[in-house]
């Protein structure tokens, strides 16, 4: 509004470019958005899933209707991976109806509300006012709002602030580093950049893939096994040499309600989810027959010794080493997203051998 703001496109381009000014953003100038268009590169857009937004989650609607929907299943029948994926879309089905998905694109603020969202927009409203009129009273409306906003924002800032250091657990440390390496942690560069290769620049996401299998092929470990399938393996071993008289061991014993409550309370939270999409939040709110059935679904993999194929399937991403440059492919690490159901009866398994 104070002075005009200036985008300069060389002459060349001229025909080939477009000028759109946007919405304010909080500050006096508008913000302007200069478009070129130039030759395509041939790289495809991957789809990406929404995420699920767990703070505007209503858990008492993702309880009942998982236990409503989950009451019917019958875990004992048809094939275990049958099974487990009625399970799986099951659970699924009651989140979407219960927890909101976002694909990004805002970023939460926590210290927004309702009375910042009304001064914004009675500010937006005064800026369109004296776009048409200029005249000073218009001016000084749109300045006070202005000044108002900064306030409010600069407000919920410091309360924001003052309720993270009074939440603080004294007696955790983690959490007082996690708190302290957020602060000053530098802005990490994103791992979608251009990988130089021996073969040159690599720019597309199936030549990327292709370099970073190939990088991650001298460490890989995918031709081990799961910890759960070993010790699902022993658990046949031992069965088959040995006899109990006196009752059963903790080997043939099932798998209690205690044991999985335990095991759920300790599952940690924000943890990204393996390719069944099940979260630890899901698990963690299951209701008691969502609970019941998922003990079902353990319980018959302790039993009979056979587990979903799911659970041995791992989605790989790639995150990039501290202090390495983001154009080379051994600069990144693969880490394995497997199943957390399987996670969680894999704890389950451990403590029993422990």
């Amino acid at each position: 509004m104070s002075r005009p703001e200036l985008s300069l496109v060389s002459t060349d381009l001229r025909s080939q470019s477009r000028v759109d000014v946007l919405n304010d953003v909080g500050s006096d100038h508008l913000p302007v958005l200069v478009t070129i268009e130039l030759e395509k590169l041939n790289v495809s857009t991957p789809y990406t899933e929404p995420k699920w937004v767990y703070k505007r989650a209503n858990w008492d609607l993702f309880r009942s209707a998982s236990d409503v929907a989950l009451n019917g299943l019958d875990i004992q029948a048809d094939c275990i991976n049958r099974t487990y994926g009625l399970f799986v879309e099951t659970i699924l089905g009651a989140a979407r109806k219960a927890i909101t998905r976002s694909y990004g694109g805002r970023k939460f603020r926590h210290f927004w509300s309702h009375d910042l969202a009304r001064l914004i927009r009675l500010r937006r409203a005064a800026r369109r006012q004296h776009s048409r009129r200029k005249t000073d009273k218009t001016r000084r409306a749109y300045n006070k709002l202005t000044a108002e906003v900064k306030e409010a924002i600069a407000e919920g800032t410091r309360q924001k602030w003052a309720k993270t250091c009074a939440n603080l657990d004294l007696a955790d440390g983690r959490q007082a580093w996690k708190l302290l390496n957020n602060l000053t942690r530098a802005k990490e560069p994103k791992t979608a950049a251009p990988l130089q290769t021996a073969q040159g620049l690599v720019v597309t996401d199936s030549k990327r893939s292709d370099a970073l299998n190939h990088a991650f092929a001298t460490i890989s470990r995918t031709g081990e096994r799961s910890e759960v399938s070993k010790a699902l393996d022993s658990i046949r071993k031992a069965k088959a040499k040995r006899s109990y008289v006196y009752g059963e061991d903790e080997t043939s014993t099932f798998i209690t309600y205690g044991e999985l409550d335990i095991t759920l309370r300790k599952c940690k939270l924000r943890k990204a989810p393996g390719p069944d999409g099940i979260s630890n939040e899901m698990l963690k709110h299951l209701g008691p027959i969502g609970r019941r059935k998922l003990l079902d679904l353990i319980n018959r993999t302790w039993t009979k010794g056979d587990f979903p194929k799911a659970w041995g399937v791992a989605t790989i991403v790639s995150l990039l080493k501290k202090g390495k440059v983001p154009d080379r492919a051994e600069s990144y690490r693969p880490v394995s997203l497997t199943s957390n159901v399987g996670k969680a009866a894999e704890r389950m398994v451990n403590r029993r051998h422990t």
